[in-house]
């Protein structure tokens, strides 16, 4: 039986401190400043983008048991870790964006560019001691489009996911990649933290995006969740996770998350992408409220 942790919330405050490359849309709330930053990256040049904020919303406010208030950040550039470090957590989601891999011109790099990779690292690196940070990526094709290299069938190297998220990008992804459909489920994999075995239905939506990631895990790393065929079979890693610690002496803890949140339980029930929130954030050590950060064209707009 999973069990839901209890959490004090605060409310957003005011406008928080951002760089200039941000709008801030606030409304204002209670004392504090929230924990959890939602970062909405879902625009990648398409006509019409799918939006899948909505799940991760409802999700925290599964959490917390009523909806907060929210202060949105339109973007106008890249995000730099000085848009990170107030928080405790950073949920960053990319939707189908990254569906081209690393290798392919400008639309390579659309889900994090090496910069915002950068931003995540400094983000992690300088925890302070006796503090708790966290980053979950979620999305189908974010590794794919940051580290995979067509013409070799290998991996690029990236600070962000080599020492990092510990992943080592399997060579099926090029050569016979994962077909998954609503028979399939986030199977069992590892017991450890953050989501403790507990298998996860999933909700895929028919069409050409039925082919995320496969992952692999190297260094410290582990498979926090596998994808498991219809013959209950598993079929390599779908969420890999990492912990480490700063030179400052703060904890920090990564999620690379290849069946993302939108992608989890069933389309008209959010229990089961509010439990794996739950873990996850719970995992993080997150005691606070959520702000949500919503930019879309301005990575686009180039291509």
């Amino acid at each position: 039986m999973r069990k839901i942790c209890l959490i004090i919330v605060l409310l957003a405050s005011g406008l928080l401190a951002v760089s200039p490359a941000l709008d801030v849309d606030s409304r204002p709330g209670g004392p504090g400043n929230p924990g959890v930053l939602l970062v909405s990256d879902q625009t990648d040049g398409v006509d019409d983008p799918l939006s899948f904020d909505e799940y991760y919303q409802d999700a925290i406010d599964d959490i917390f048991g009523h909806p907060f208030y929210y202060d949105t950040l339109t973007h106008t550039s890249e995000l730099e870790a000085d848009d990170l470090v107030g928080y405790d957590a950073v949920i960053w989601y990319t939707g189908l964006s990254g569906g081209t891999s690393a290798a392919d011109g400008p639309a390579g790099h659309i889900t994090l560019t090496e910069d915002e990779e950068d931003a995540i690292v400094e983000y992690l690196s300088t925890t302070p001691n006796g503090d708790y940070r966290g980053v979950w990526l979620s999305g189908m094709y974010i590794a794919w489009n940051c580290v995979a290299e067509t013409s070799t069938q290998g991996q690029l190297y990236s600070t962000l996911f080599n020492q990092y998220i510990g992943l080592d990008y399997p060579s099926r992804n090029f050569t016979n990649p994962l077909y998954v459909d609503n028979t399939w489920i986030g199977g069992s994999g590892s017991s450890s933290d953050p989501l403790y075995g507990v298998p996860y239905s999933i909700y895929w939506a028919a069409g050409t995006y039925n082919y995320p990631d496969l992952l692999g895990t190297a260094g410290g790393a582990w498979t926090a969740l596998t994808w498991q065929n219809a013959s209950g079979e598993d079929q390599g890693a779908s969420i890999i996770a990492n912990e480490g610690s700063s030179a400052y002496g703060g904890n920090w803890y990564i999620v690379l998350a290849a069946l993302p949140l939108e992608s989890v339980g069933t389309q008209s029930s959010g229990e089961e992408r509010m439990y794996m929130a739950n873990d996850i954030l719970s995992w993080f050590q997150v005691g606070f409220a959520v702000d949500e950060t919503s930019w879309g064209a301005i990575k686009a707009g180039g291509l």
